[in-house]
């Protein structure tokens, strides 16, 4: 398996938010082995929290490997795909989501932080309670996302906001399950397949339908 891609299908610079299917480890040990022996303290530490929680996968494998490239258009268009999803599934009308300006920003929804509050239960949990920025989606199944929070220091004194790093890692097999379910809801209701939620969609469900294929990683970031 190659460690690039031969051919990127995309410029990176065309998108806010970039989809990559290949290995966590972003380098080589033979292109710099003292920023890959960094790399790899952190990946085993994060593959012993996923072992805590009874996923078990092994990420140390194949590192600097990318087999695929993708990406979302506008960061918008993932919070108004969740947006969606949330309107559908509770029976609200969403029309009015989809003529926003594509790159306008949108206030905080009240139904989505009901959701990631767990206090409604929704039907696109790896869709919706998953990090959009820097969150990796794991190529084996589980029923809800796990997200890592930096533990209290040694005093018991929480860590400063400001240097607070969250990881949050979803389901592919899940995901594409969720994406399926939801592109064929927002068909009933005639949404155009041109319309940047729904190519933001279609770009997470090729995205996931790779990982799955290939057993490794989606990341996005």
């Amino acid at each position: 398996m190659s460690n690039k891609s031969q051919s990127p299908r995309y410029d990176e610079q065309d998108y806010e938010l970039n989809l990559v299917v290949g290995s966590i480890f972003t380098v080589t040990p033979q292109e710099d082995r003292a920023a890959f022996e960094s790399e790899r303290e952190w990946v085993q530490e994060i593959q012993d929290l996923l072992r805590s929680e009874e996923i078990i996968i092994d990420l140390m494998a194949n590192p600097g490997t990318n087999i695929w490239e993708g990406g979302i258009r506008h960061g918008v268009d993932l919070d108004r795909l969740c947006l969606v999803a949330a309107y559908l599934e509770n029976g609200m009308a969403f029309q009015s989501i989809l003529n926003r300006p594509s790159k306008e920003e949108d206030d905080v929804d009240p139904l989505l932080e009901q959701i990631w509050e767990d206090e409604i239960d929704t039907q696109f949990p790896h869709l919706i309670k998953h990090q959009a920025i820097d969150g990796y989606y794991l190529p084996i199944d589980f029923p809800e996302p796990i997200w890592f929070l930096p533990e209290a220091d040694a005093e018991g004194e929480d860590p400063d906001e400001d240097d607070v790093e969250l990881f949050s890692f979803g389901s592919a097999p899940a995901l594409l399950r969720e994406l399926h379910m939801l592109r064929g809801l927002m068909q009933q209701f005639d949404v155009s397949p041109k319309h940047a939620t729904m190519k933001c969609l279609n770009s997470l469900m090729e995205g996931a339908q790779m990982s799955v294929n290939t057993d490794l990683p989606m990341l996005i970031w």
